[in-house]
């Protein structure tokens, strides 16, 4: 923030033409109210553009812009486009010779301009080039959304205690806005704190941020190493990595789908004590030349910041043979990852279940490489146990092809019917998706009729 407002001050004061400030990363980081404060410092005022609903549209804010550079061409101001991403992926799409116009805009606009985006996706490399300085605003820590609705709350006259905000940022997904729109509206109607929780609910719902994190964590405590059929024996080796503290280490874990690749990293995460990144390969591949890069390097780089467990699944997307590459793009995420690979200081996981098309250069970059295989009998049991509890009696030698992943799906098919208690349909039910996963498999390999 300090070098931002250095710039803004330098350039105003000598007239300085194409001076134009970034601030990126997701919603509710408080990027329009950095602008403002950091305006605000140097004494300057920060003119919004084309927030009217008639200019919503990438060409009308652009337009209104320009005017707005003309206007106050001969003043000492700052102007800010918040929410550029519908300007950039607009123009994006246009004619190339608006991207060309749009370069000039930002070579040479006569006052400094901030711009505040929530997806870098949408952004062509040619428009970052020209960027004189870009700041990215991370999510915030779970201590400082605690003091955020702290501060939100005293700010209201609204009386919540430490271990009340703390439950709040633990259950619910925290935006400044929604936060103080929440405690403002619960204030007016002299609600209560279950009223704020209500209120809270509901536009998170909204939002899609519905996720309950402290059931999470409790789910991730019942998940049973006795269930893991591996060429490795995972029960003592998470003992060792547990015991020893040492977090410089890397598992390949690999096999058939439903045996609980991705839960097992998740389990050491929070034995560890550790928070967990988990990044699918369609959050990492980007749309853009360079961007599937950009998008591996931030995901290790947030790893380390929080010193937190990464997980990678489908590592077949992008740590595929390079020997069969089609494109200059699907080399370089390769080669990306493999630079992460080596020098990264945190647990990482890759899951796949096509080993056989990794490049066998990552493989050598593992510490831990664990096969992960359907259940065997006695794991059935096991699975029988802590899915329904029960002691199976019947005959389960035909189950040789189950995961937990099929448990899992039977019991949520057994709680609709109400048949948790019923062995034989239970049985049943499992042979069922068995004959679905040879069916699937024989199609596969072509031998489907």
């Amino acid at each position: 923030m300090i070098f931002i407002k250095k710039l803004l001050k330098a350039s105003l004061k000598i007239g300085k033409k194409g001076v134009n400030v970034l601030l990126y990363g997701p919603p509710g980081t408080g990027k329009t109210e950095l602008t403002k404060v950091i305006c605000n410092k140097i004494s300057t005022p920060l003119f919004s553009v084309g927030e009217e609903i008639e200019e919503s549209r990438d060409a009308s804010r652009i337009g209104a812009l320009l005017r707005s550079q003309y206007i106050l061409k001969d003043t000492k101001a700052c102007l800010l486009l918040d929410e550029a991403e519908d300007v950039f992926s607009g123009f994006h799409r246009r004619v190339s010779h608006s991207k060309v116009f749009f370069n000039r805009i930002l070579e040479k606009n006569p006052l400094p301009v901030l711009w505040t985006t929530n997806d870098m996706n949408t952004m062509d490399p040619a428009y970052l080039r020209r960027f004189t300085y870009a700041l990215e605003l991370k999510d915030f820590s779970e201590k400082t959304y605690i003091k955020m609705v702290k501060n939100i709350s005293k700010k209201h006259k609204f009386e919540i205690k430490h271990r009340e905000a703390t439950k709040l940022v633990q259950k619910h997904k925290i935006v400044p806005s929604i936060i103080n729109n929440a405690i403002s509206t619960t204030k007016l109607i002299g609600g209560n704190l279950d009223d704020l929780e209500k209120n809270l609910q509901s536009i998170n719902r909204v939002m899609g941020f519905a996720e309950n994190k402290a059931k999470k964590k409790q789910n991730l405590k019942k998940y049973n190493l006795d269930l893991i059929n591996s060429d490795l024996d995972l029960k003592l080796l998470s003992e060792k990595l547990i015991k020893k503290g040492k977090t410089n280490f890397s598992f390949c874990l690999f096999g058939v789908p439903g045996t609980g690749k991705s839960e097992y990293a998740k389990y050491l995460g929070n034995a560890l004590k550790m928070k967990t990144i988990h990044k699918k390969a369609s959050e990492l591949k980007g749309m853009y030349v360079g961007q599937t890069e950009k998008n591996i390097a931030t995901a290790f780089k947030e790893a380390e910041e929080k010193k937190a467990i990464l997980i990678f699944d489908e590592a077949d997307s992008f740590l595929q043979d390079r020997k069969y590459a089609q494109r200059s793009w699907e080399i370089s995420a390769v080669n990306e990852m493999l630079t992460w690979m080596e020098s990264h200081q945190y647990p990482f996981f890759c899951t796949t279940n096509l080993k056989d098309n990794l490049d066998s250069a990552s493989m050598r970059r593992f510490t831990f490489k664990v096969k992960f295989d359907y259940l065997n009998l006695n794991q059935v049991k096991t699975a029988f146990k802590d899915f329904f509890n029960i002691k199976v009696t019947g005959n389960i030698s035909e189950l040789k092809m189950i995961t937990t992943g099929d448990f899992a799906v039977v019991q949520k098919k057994a709680e609709f019917l109400d048949t948790l208690k019923d062995e034989k349909y239970i049985i049943q039910m499992l042979k069922e998706e068995m004959k679905n996963k040879n069916e699937k498999i024989k199609k596969e390999i072509g031998f489907a009729i």
